[in-house]
């Protein structure tokens, strides 16, 4: 119904084209191999399954297109995780729909469209020149991370 919900929505903006829906990170995967769509949509824990997993896969698949997560909330250290993999945008499911729309538009543009929360866990927008190789953090990263937390 969620889904469904937006579908509707978004083929009712002139600017929108709806491609696809899907129940399961795998269907996802499966119709993004090959795909023109240019921005995903997607729940950080959709299905109990993780965004991040869809979008290392999918990059290491060759999809160029760009992903925005929308999230209740979210940990800092999913958030970096999901920026070194190549997120454009995190939002919170909080905001309007008109925000939404704004927030896609600018993805959509090349901009990077965070929350300033999640903007001050450290988001740095993907730079394309850089290598796709996922760097792991380091233990002092996670320290600086859990500090940031605490704080």
């Amino acid at each position: 119904m969620f889904r469904e919900g937006f579908s509707r929505y978004f083929e009712s903006e002139t600017d929108f084209q709806v491609v696809g829906q899907f129940s399961s990170c795998a269907e996802a995967l499966a119709a993004l191999q090959g795909s023109k769509a240019t921005i995903v949509l997607l729940e950080v824990s959709p299905g109990g399954e993780r965004a991040l997993d869809l979008v290392v896969a999918s990059r290491n698949d060759g999809f160029k297109g760009r992903f925005l997560i929308l999230t209740a909330g979210t940990t800092r250290q999913e958030v970096v995780h999901l920026v070194q993999a190549g997120v454009s945008g995190i939002l919170h499911k909080r905001r309007s729909i008109e925000e939404l729309c704004q927030a896609i538009r600018r993805v959509d543009a090349g901009d990077a469209y965070v929350e300033p929360v999640y903007r001050d866990a450290g988001y740095r927008p993907p730079d394309p020149t850089e290598s796709k190789d996922i760097p792991r953090l380091t233990e002092q990263d996670e320290i600086v991370l859990r500090l940031l937390v605490e704080n």
